[in-house]
């Protein structure tokens, strides 16, 4: 996480018929099923990364939310789940402090986000669909869930994690962290309304983590290294597993 107060082919035509609640057809398809399968999961999961993580480990998702994803699939399996999807957003995301940078990657964030959404959506309308982001990966997904309202109404459960847009009153489903409840906004302001998938989404946010519990401080440690612990992930997948319905 930057120390700026910004933290952080295509199918020849589109699925015959696209889902009666999204506007247009998505540009990227796979008839088949989500990310080319021949048959649709059971749950498909979507994650976004925070920012300057890699594509090249933890499948794509960042440390943070494949642990969380990790454990949150386990949960499902025990619990009966035959097939559960997971599939990185695959955005530009630079280690930056230029605010410009920032925001233009999470801009594209954003679109690659819907887009994908939306192709998984199409494709596997059955499945239920997860989004777990952190750091600039929570703010690309809340923001593109907010504006796009009838997207949203697939997401079945959504994480956000050290998100910088992070709102103590937003009336998410807080998950039960160490230490005080973070009481402040996030580095960039609170985040936009989600509407009703507000009572489907799981925030987790550390009491200290200066960007979703901005206090104006620039030790970055706690939002570094605080999610990474096996029993935070479990309490955040956890909290998932009940959207769920577990």
């Amino acid at each position: 996480m930057s120390s700026a107060r910004r933290p952080i082919v295509l199918a020849a035509v589109c699925a015959l018929l696209c889902s009666a609640s999204l506007a247009g057809c998505s540009a990227v398809g796979d008839a088949r099923g989500a990310a080319g399968g021949d048959t649709c999961p059971d749950v498909q999961v979507v994650g976004v990364r925070g920012q300057s993580q890699s594509l090249e480990r933890n499948r794509g998702l960042g440390t943070e939310v494949n642990r969380v994803v990790t454990d949150l699939q386990q949960e499902l399996e025990d619990r009966g789940v035959d097939e559960v999807r997971v599939e990185a957003s695959k955005h530009r995301s630079r280690d930056t402090s230029d605010p410009d940078v920032y925001d233009a990657d999470v801009a594209a964030g954003r679109e690659r986000l819907d887009t994908l959404l939306r192709d998984r959506v199409a494709s596997c309308p059955d499945a239920r669909l997860v989004v777990v982001g952190f750091s600039q990966g929570a703010q690309i997904a809340q923001e593109t869930l907010a504006a796009a309202p009838r997207l949203a109404e697939h997401v079945d459960a959504l994480g956000l994690i050290g998100n910088p847009r992070h709102d103590p009153d937003a009336g998410f489903i807080e998950v039960d962290l160490p230490g005080p409840t973070a009481r402040l906004e996030g580095s960039l302001g609170a985040g936009p309304d989600l509407g009703a998938l507000t009572g489907r989404t799981v925030d987790a946010c550390l009491s200290q983590d200066v960007v979703c519990d901005a206090d104006g401080g620039t030790d970055y440690t706690v939002h570094k290294k605080g999610y990474e612990p096996a029993a935070i992930a479990r309490r955040v997948a956890d909290a998932l597993d009940r959207v769920l319905g577990g």
